[in-house]
């Protein structure tokens, strides 16, 4: 199965998914596809969570292995494995279809990597990823749809704005999604009840936004 990142809330109400492969390069949006598989995990009583990054000398056995190891009260896991590059090599692409072929039970694995490329994507791994797993891209917002993500974050802080500061915030963030991300944040803090002016934007937010 294949989803965008806007899809995976109402897919996760669904139930969990054996396997998921998150990629993308906007680290906000990707961190929060993350928190949300997490978050349905801890509900649905996945009371361990184990992490791996996985580099080019990484043993991909140890997944398998790391399963014997369950704690006395732990019945459910949630496996993570970062990947340093798009690809988990040849090692790695064997154990993820062994894994898609006889999943654990009572487990899941996430994994989550940069943005995969088409060709990338038209791999033997990749594909079976995409038909018995559930992959999940994530998409940088474009230029022209920046401000009225603005306005939805905006609004999911519960703040009103005027559309001078949302104009005001994306000029000065230049499509940087956590420095706007943090700064909506702070506002929320710092102004609850009152309305967001490019005023209050311009001197609120700093010159670390650029970076």
């Amino acid at each position: 199965m294949k989803l965008t990142a806007d899809k995976i809330t109402s897919h996760l109400k669904k139930g969990l998914a054996p396997v998921y492969f998150i990629t993308g390069d906007e680290s906000l949006l990707v961190g929060e596809t993350m928190d949300a598989i997490r978050s349905a995990a801890r509900e649905q009583g996945f009371s361990e969570r184990e992490t791996h990054a996985a580099d080019a000398r990484f043993d991909w056995a140890t997944l398998r292995d790391g399963l014997d190891n369950l704690s006395l009260f732990a019945e459910k896991k949630l496996v993570e494995v970062q990947l340093a590059t798009a690809s988990p090599g040849r090692e790695g692409a064997k154990a993820l279809v062994a894994w898609l072929e006889d999943p654990p039970p009572d487990t899941v694995l996430v994994v989550q990597a940069p943005k995969v490329d088409k060709r990338g994507s038209s791999t033997k791994w990749a594909q079976t990823l995409q038909n018995d797993g559930v992959w999940v891209t994530v998409y940088s917002v474009p230029p022209e749809r920046l401000t009225g993500w603005l306005s939805q974050r905006f609004a999911k802080a519960g703040l009103e704005c005027e559309q001078g500061a949302v104009e005001a915030l994306a000029a000065r963030v230049e499509g940087n999604l956590l420095a706007a991300q943090q700064e909506i944040s702070k506002l929320a803090l710092l102004m609850p009840g009152k309305t967001i002016t490019a005023e209050v934007v311009v001197q609120g937010v700093t010159d670390g936004a650029r970076l």
